[in-house]
């Protein structure tokens, strides 16, 4: 009964005397580490694989990414060696497993969007809408 004492937490959750803003910077800190792995390993791959995934976690030396395909995921782990020399070549070292997961990415695809053609008898509507909204102009 006395150990369930020892931890108990404020109602956000703290332990008494945490500081919240050294928590707050902390968080802060880890979330630019993720932005700064997301933005180095978007290099590391090709262009179409680099909007495919994102950096979810680091915990310790496991590096969490996410992607939303499986086949996708499949890619990734085949290149998960090279990824960790990667990163070792760059300075980070502490990162010394990849874990890869199947999850609906949280920023937005970067891919280029397709540029569909109309055809032509859409397009000589089109120009004929035009053509009259400017003849009743003034």
């Amino acid at each position: 009964m006395g150990e369930l004492l020892s931890d108990t937490r404020t109602s956000s959750g703290k332990k008494p005397g945490q500081n919240p803003t050294q928590t707050l910077g902390a968080f802060y800190d880890h979330a630019r580490e993720l932005a700064r792995l997301d933005s180095l390993l978007s290099g590391f791959f090709n262009p179409e694989l680099a909007s495919r995934f994102q950096v979810a976690n680091l915990r310790q030396d496991l590096l969490i990414l996410i992607t939303p395909s499986a086949s996708l995921a499949t890619r990734l782990k085949l290149q998960v060696p090279e990824m960790l020399e990667f990163l070792h070549k760059a300075g980070i070292h502490q990162v010394r497993e990849v874990e890869i997961r199947v999850s609906p990415l949280q920023k937005p695809s970067t891919e280029p969007k397709s540029r569909r053609e109309i055809s032509t008898a859409a397009r000589q509507a089109a120009e004929f809408i035009n053509q009259l909204t400017r003849s009743r102009t003034p």
